[in-house]
């Protein structure tokens, strides 16, 4: 019984972890800043069918959703110091070019708290 939870456990942890037997390609610093949906960072209101929808074409996700330079294809997974999550590359942005993230944040105060920071990044994977 006890082998059989653990490999559910470890089964659970290879579909849902996202990071369990992910190696390590690229670490580098990045300049890490936050974003909401808020009208004067997307330009659409709620009411905007395309509002909460990432460039990849997935909705905003916190905790998921990160936008970076287009050498990233859509679906890299990468690991930001400090997050518990591993996030994945589905948006991009007009300022997002280099060594530059923006993390989908809900909260906009959060955001703001955020503000703009230098962190070690590791890409995981690259679709």
């Amino acid at each position: 019984m006890l082998k059989r939870i653990i490999s559910m456990g470890l089964l659970t942890c290879m579909l849902f972890s996202n990071s369990i037997f992910a190696k390590a390609q690229q670490s580098f610093t990045a300049t890490v800043t936050a974003y909401t949906l808020a009208f004067s960072e997307c330009g659409k209101l709620p009411s905007n069918k395309y509002y909460g929808i990432t460039a990849s074409g997935k909705r905003v996700c916190e905790g998921t959703t990160i936008a970076m330079d287009r050498k990233y294809k859509f679906g890299t997974r990468v690991k930001i110091e400090g997050f518990k999550y591993i996030f994945t590359v589905q948006d991009r942005g007009g300022d997002i070019t280099g060594n530059r993230i923006d993390i989908f944040m809900n909260n906009r105060r959060i955001a703001l708290d955020f503000g703009r920071q230098k962190l070690k990044v590791t890409i995981l994977d690259s679709k």
